[in-house]
């Protein structure tokens, strides 16, 4: 059994789709768990939508649901299911989200309210949304798949903003909903990112928690492997948009992944290996643009080389300030005052 996440970028339109299909039934006899973020910008739409609408400009939150959310799925939906019936369906499920999320921005333009609780419920939307699709053009593709909410699977606490897992309920509905379906060849297809608290209200794990819900599912499931499939050919010596003749690193330690992660790199998210080095699940990260590729492997132990700098990252917008004071010769509570 694998754990398969795909990126925003892995899902953003029809042909992106098509081909993450493509990828997903190649790994069909590996028995794969598929762990899907939204489509690429979507989130930030959704965010600005709940910020203008919280700001009182409830027409321009709507014009910004309907051009870059509602219609840009129904274009993916045209391009990419031939089946009319199944069109159908989806775009009455998708007038559904839109009557849904319309409510919501007319509630949250009234009140005002743009709580950490509330921004979760407007995001999961997202990832909603492209598990869909994606499930309906598999099963076009003839791959038995099944659409799965993750609410029901990812329990976690009621920390809204940056949920944490909690792993025992996690495991236990995993084992309920998801086994049975894989041991029937059935592919299951759920959201990242979003979860649900024990009292069944919507959650979410922090920007970049796609790649979290894979490798917590991945540690609860047992996985042989977790594969983060992104739009790079792994992890690099150097951010490629600075430096465009970085070159992938073929193997990694868990350790240095972390760090890299924790330090800017924006391949991974710095809190994905934690539940995947607890239980030593190797990590791939694989380009779906290019996936005859081999990607990056990490794992905990790798053959020793005499690289003594094996890549660059870094941070934006760091301030450092250097304080010094004869006042703080002798005195208590000078950091304190700082």
């Amino acid at each position: 059994m694998i754990v398969m996440k795909l990126g925003g970028t892995s899902i953003e339109d029809a042909a992106a789709i098509s081909n993450a299909c493509d990828i997903i039934k190649s790994r069909s006899k590996q028995k794969p768990i598929v762990v899907l973020s939204a489509a690429a910008g979507v989130t930030n739409a959704l965010i600005r939508c709940a910020e203008l609408a919280a700001l009182g400009k409830r027409a321009e939150s709507e014009v910004i649901l309907r051009e870059k959310i509602i219609e840009r799925h129904y274009t993916i939906i045209a391009n990419l299911i031939q089946g009319l019936r199944e069109q159908d369906l989806l775009i009455r499920q998708f007038k559904s989200y839109d009557e849904e999320l319309r409510s919501l921005i007319y509630g949250i333009s009234i009140t005002g309210d743009l709580s950490p609780r509330v921004i979760d419920f407007v995001m999961a939307y997202g990832e909603r949304m492209s598990t869909a699709i994606v499930t309906e053009a598999l099963r076009e593709a003839k791959v038995r798949a099944e659409l799965m909410d993750s609410r029901h699977l990812m329990i976690t606490n009621s920390s809204f903003g940056r949920a944490e897992p909690l792993l025992e309920p996690t495991r236990e509905a995993c084992e309920k909903l998801i086994r049975p379906r894989v041991e029937k060849g059935i592919i299951p297809i759920m959201q990242g990112f979003i979860g649900a608290n024990a009292q069944g209200v919507t959650t979410t794990l922090g920007r970049g928690g796609s790649d979290f819900s894979a490798a917590v599912i991945g540690t609860v499931m047992h996985a042989d492997d977790i594969e983060i499939w992104t739009d790079v050919d792994g992890m690099l010596t150097a951010d490629p948009n600075i430096v465009p003749t970085a070159l992938r690193i073929r193997e990694m330690s868990f350790r240095e992944a972390s760090e890299l992660a924790y330090f800017g790199a924006k391949v991974l998210h710095p809190s994905t290996l934690l539940p995947a080095i607890e239980k030593d699940i190797p990590v791939h990260i694989l380009n779906s643009r290019r996936p005859q590729v081999h990607g990056t492997l990490i794992k905990a132990q790798i053959d020793p080389a005499n690289v003594p700098v094996k890549s660059i990252s870094y941070k934006r917008g760091i301030t450092i300030l250097n304080i010094s004071s004869t006042r703080m010769l002798g005195s208590y509570g000078f950091m304190k005052k700082i």
